[in-house]
């Protein structure tokens, strides 16, 4: 079972070329537009990695990473 990555990025391009790499390596790829959507995404898929944009609509990559740490259930999956 490969391990999944989650890209977040409002750039289209730059997820295109993550996705494409990472898949490369054989890693399952979860991709996310917008900060609101990455943390929808962290609670409902378990990513064991997220790569995160710093500067995107609606929440900034800061403040994902804060929303996601101040979750109390596990946000990620166990290796």
């Amino acid at each position: 079972m490969p391990h999944k990555v989650l890209a977040v990025d409002d750039n289209n391009d730059t997820i295109l070329i993550l996705s494409a790499v990472l898949e490369r390596e054989g890693y399952e790829v979860i991709t996310a537009k917008d900060g609101l959507e990455a943390v929808e995404k962290t609670e409902r898929d378990l990513p064991a990695l997220v790569l995160l944009d710093l500067m995107m609509p609606k929440m900034n990559g800061f403040e994902v990473c804060r929303a996601i740490r101040g979750n109390p259930k596990p946000t990620t999956s166990r290796f």
